[in-house]
């Protein structure tokens, strides 16, 4: 109601003021008149179309923010704090502009749901978004944080940031432009972050995650959590570290599980998928073309046990990464 009695108006005064002009220049017909006259349509017009798209930037504003309010709640409902990788800890939270880069499935995203599942007691008080999210077809990330920003938001937490174009420059002029508004931003592309043309390097705290440790798929398949051990604790104590550990779990065994499916997180969503989702990363990552997804077509040969071809036997998961 107060954007439109605002339009109402300004609208009387411009008729009002447009008649006047248009009694100036019955009286006068000098090219200053007509000029002046041109100069106040000119600036008429231009005020409109921006007082025209403030009003859509309203209704996108109140009605398409919902959809990504749902993905956030849906999937920080489905976040589990029972094992958090060891990068959360050493993170300084309070950076205003902080980058994560990792390999696709290190478990990135998990990580950011889960800091604010913990440090945030209403969840509200932060947002989580995905740019690879079909929402960002047909919005900008810039109008976004303006209306998260003009209603009291001050945490945004940004998910595969390389998806989206320009997203480094994005990034400054946010950072530049909101003082007091914290990011926190993740990319799977290491290449892209690092060759980013915009260098925010004086702005931001950048951290990698790595795949998993031998030590973290312990604690994340509940088979024993074992404390962080410094390289100097460990020259001087390793025999004594590791009868205590050999005495609760059979390393060899784990360790051997761990060397065939425990580098990443999803290893247990995956199941018998895990080594060729593991195939379709390493496609990705040497071919790394923008705008295709990569494929990973396996050799694997004749399956039938009554194959007449027994050099045409199914091929072994090693084998089959040995040719990729």
């Amino acid at each position: 109601m107060q954007f439109a009695s605002h339009t109402m108006s300004v609208l009387i005064c411009v008729i009002l003021h447009s008649g006047f002009i248009r009694n100036s220049l019955k009286q006068s017909n000098n090219h200053f008149s007509k000029s002046y006259f041109c100069l106040e349509i000119r600036f008429l017009k231009s005020y409109f179309v921006s007082l025209h798209h403030h009003q859509l930037s309203l209704t996108m504003e109140q009605q398409d923010i919902f959809p990504l309010l749902t993905v956030y709640h849906r999937r920080l409902a489905m976040t589990n704090l029972r094992f958090t990788r060891f990068l959360h800890e050493r993170i300084n939270w309070k950076t205003r502009l902080i980058g994560i880069r990792g390999s696709r499935g290190a478990g990135k995203t998990t990580l950011l749901l889960q800091h604010i599942k913990k440090n945030f007691g209403n969840v509200d008080d932060a947002m989580w978004i995905s740019l690879d999210n079909i929402w960002f077809k047909t919005h900008s990330l810039t109008e976004l944080v303006e209306y998260l920003y003009s209603h009291g938001l001050r945490y945004l937490f940004v998910d595969e940031v390389h998806k989206y174009p320009d997203w480094a420059i994005v990034l400054k002029n946010l950072y530049d432009s909101y003082p007091d508004l914290n990011i926190v931003y993740t990319g799977s592309s290491m290449l892209e972050i690092d060759n980013s043309k915009t260098d925010l390097s004086r702005r931001q705290s950048l951290y990698t995650l790595p795949v998993m440790s031998f030590r973290e798929y312990l604690a994340f398949t509940n088979v024993i959590d074992v404390p962080p051990v410094s390289l100097e604790e460990l020259l001087e104590r390793h025999v004594a570290i590791a009868m205590n550990l050999t005495a609760k779990v059979k390393v060899l065994k784990a360790f051997n599980e761990y060397l065939a499916k425990g580098c990443y997180p999803f290893f247990l969503e995956a199941g018998e998928d895990y080594e060729m989702r593991l195939a379709v990363e390493a496609v990705k990552r040497l071919f790394p073309i923008e705008g295709y997804e990569a494929v990973a077509i396996v050799p694997i040969g004749h399956i039938a046990p009554d194959c007449p071809h027994p050099e045409k036997k199914r091929k072994e998961i090693d084998e089959i990464f040995k040719e990729i």
